[in-house]
């Protein structure tokens, strides 16, 4: 397996979407399923995978979500989502060039099954990338400060 990998349709013999822009003023969002599931993101200037995740709700609302915050002026508070100041970061300093592909496998149906595929998949990545995913983790990119918490009040940028 390589990197490019990451990318295939079929990665880790999961059935994934094709890879939409998570730009929240293009329609390609309303494609997503409502379904529990996993994503995973990149940027398409980018080397590897920039965040990977799962949701036992709709993946459409939390990807929605995501890129709602991810293109907002300032960077955001680290909840509801943690990855965002991160991915905020990536966007003000190299574009906006995020895409996002989806994946409703049917052999997980509990809470503890969706998490045990995100861990795989962030281990996969890991490997083949040398490090994990850029926005896994609560990190934040060098030169930047992370928002914390909305009850904190404190932005980042």
């Amino acid at each position: 397996m390589n990197e490019r990998d990451l990318y295939a349709d079929d990665w880790m013999e999961v059935n994934w979407c094709e890879w939409l822009s998570l730009n929240p003023t293009d329609d390609e969002l309303t494609a997503i399923l409502t379904d529990p599931g996993l994503y995973r993101v990149r940027h398409r200037d980018r080397d590897g995978l920039e965040y990977i995740s799962q949701t036992e709700r709709s993946i459409r609302g939390r990807v929605s979500a995501l890129a709602r915050n991810v293109y907002s002026e300032e960077m955001p508070f680290r909840d509801p989502h943690t990855a965002v100041p991160c991915l905020w970061a990536v966007r003000n300093r190299d574009r906006p060039a995020f895409e996002v592909s989806t994946a409703t496998p049917s052999l997980a149906t509990h809470n503890q099954d969706w998490k045990g595929l995100e861990e795989a998949l962030i281990t996969t990545a890991r490997r083949e990338m040398g490090e994990s995913p850029t926005a896994n983790f609560g990190r934040i990119i060098s030169g930047y400060s992370q928002s914390g918490y909305r009850s904190d009040g404190y932005v980042g940028g």
